[in-house]
């Protein structure tokens, strides 16, 4: 999926007495280590004023400002932290020199207390711009949490502790542990859930999980599916769905039906090295096929800066009309191959009122079926890429286990997304569950498959082509869904943009 990059994590945290600074699980890519609990690696006077904290990998150091944060020892059950108060701050100068992604993790801690809002904890840019995270309007304690974001562009080369770049948004009272910064994206869940776990084992806390759930272990008992004009997992409809045929299709016949459906992307080339392609969409056999293949005739382009299209070309299928919530649900069965096989929703959408921006997305699955190690992972997520007081990059998701293999039959899989809530759904029984904080825009439904070779691996010339199938796609509507969400929203018209050219001008060929 098309994400823009620069995700931040940060741990609010407490102690366990056990070091496990040798068990990070993710080092590829990683740039910056800042470990309190490593001593050695802290520079500071007699009075514990610490001039400067030394990367465990690389060269880098973070030094201090006009006002040094102090080496609390024994801070955290026994380890040590970093306190920056009175105005303290640290800077470590081109940790992302000539880098356009990256991520970062802080593991932070505030205690009770009266503090001052809009405290910035780290900085990229200016006090407005470039500010990855802040603490809000939170004046007290800040307990065990786990907050995740990021910055979609123009990444700089400095970060700053405690403060903006302009200096002007200083302030900061709490405790930092440790900070992670890897340059490179993270677009999933698991690579996050594992570096969460190494920092929830070393800090001894666990994220509160009363809004956010995924399903440990096989599925119960699932419903019988029988009435199919309802979702098979509400098949006495509680929900009181009404069928949504702008968003319902069958796949009967020969042709794609384009008054619903775009046979490609026209707002994304694809993830490199595959570009979308129209020639990957087809209906036949009283299904979609969406395929990937393997074309070393392809030409070498970049479309992006720094991406090269080679060798692959895949399927995308776009719908037409957006929608603001409801229940969706397709037949399908994954492409046997390292490509994946993804159902998601994304969406930028402008309020009319003020011309405000939000980008949004939810990712229902990203299925790598052939995967080593990802053959039975149902990974999901939701991504806010931009808010109109936020450019920063925040997703949550989770992944179930399941207990078969995704491209051996076909599974029913389901979302709902309400207002309250976004629930996801294998074979009519719920296997992740989440509160909707900030999904109330309007979106687009998208299928595709994508060469995600930083984490599911290159596809084998042997499995390719590989065809990802839907039997069916249906969508419901009830007293939640907005049906006049256009009158205080609009999205962006697509119709003949230069990707559609470009896919238009390759079908010629």
């Amino acid at each position: 999926m098309h994400r823009p990059p620069f995700f931040f994590l940060i741990v609010f945290a407490a102690f366990i007495g056990k070091s496990f600074s040798n068990d990070l699980p993710i080092r590829d890519g990683l740039a910056l280590w800042l470990d309190a609990s490593a001593e050695e690696t802290i520079l500071h006077d007699d009075k514990n004023k610490v001039t400067a904290w030394k990367s465990r990998v690389g060269k880098l150091t973070a030094t201090s400002g006009k006002s040094a944060p102090l080496l609390k020892l024994n801070s955290l059950g026994g380890k040590p932290t970093l306190r920056f108060e009175n105005g303290s701050t640290l800077s470590i100068k081109n940790v992302l020199a000539g880098k356009r992604e990256a991520t970062v993790f802080v593991v932070f801690r505030r205690e009770a207390g009266k503090h001052k809002p809009w405290q910035k904890v780290l900085s990229n840019g200016t006090h407005l711009s470039g500010v990855l995270f802040d603490l809000g309007q939170n004046e007290g304690e800040m307990t065990t949490r786990i907050l995740r974001g990021g910055f979609n562009k123009n990444v700089g080369p400095d970060l700053w502790l405690g403060t903006s770049k302009a200096g002007d948004w200083g302030g900061l009272t709490g405790d930092i542990a440790e900070i992670l910064v890897y340059h490179r994206s993270f677009y999933v869940e698991e690579p996050l859930a594992k570096i969460n776990a190494y920092l929830e084992k070393k800090w001894g806390f666990k994220e509160d999980q009363s809004t956010d759930w995924t399903r440990g272990g096989p599925l119960p008992k699932t419903p019988e599916h029988k009435n199919q004009r309802l979702p098979l997992s509400d098949q006495t409809n509680s929900g009181q769905w009404r069928e949504h045929l702008e968003m319902w299709d069958e796949f009967q016949g020969e042709k794609l039906d384009h008054t619903k459906w775009w046979d490609h992307n026209p707002n994304w080339f694809g993830r490199a090295p595959a570009r979308y392609l129209a020639r990957e969409i087809q209906v036949k056999e009283g299904r979609l096929h969406l395929s990937m293949t393997k074309d070393s005739s392809l030409p070498h382009e970049k479309f992006y800066d720094r991406e090269t299209y080679r060798d692959y070309s895949s399927g995308s299928l776009k719908s037409k009309k957006g929608i603001l919530y409801g229940y969706f649900e397709i037949k399908a069965m994954a492409m046997s191959s390292a490509a994946s096989s993804a159902w998601w929703f994304a969406g930028t959408s402008f309020a009319r009122k003020d011309n405000s921006r939000w980008t949004i997305e939810i990712d229902v699955f990203e299925i790598g079926a052939r995967s080593p190690k990802h053959e039975h992972a149902y990974n999901m997520n939701a991504h806010v890429f931009r808010t109109p007081t936020s450019k920063r990059h925040w997703n949550k998701g989770g992944t179930w286990k399941a207990p078969f293999k995704f491209d051996e039959a076909f599974h029913i899989y389901g979302l709902e997304w309400s207002p309250d809530f976004i629930k996801y759904y294998v074979d009519g029984a719920l296997v992740r569950s989440m509160k909707n904080t900030h999904w109330h825009t309007p979106m687009q439904m998208i299928f595709d498959s994508e060469t995600m070779i930083d984490w599911l691996g290159t596809p084998k010339d042997s499995d390719l082509p590989s065809t990802f199938e839907v039997e069916y796609v249906r969508a419901w509507k009830n007293s939640k869904t907005n049906p006049k969400w256009w009158e205080t929203h609009r999205m962006h018209d697509p119709k003949n943009s230069k990707i559609t050219r470009y896919v238009r001008k390759m079908a010629a060929q």
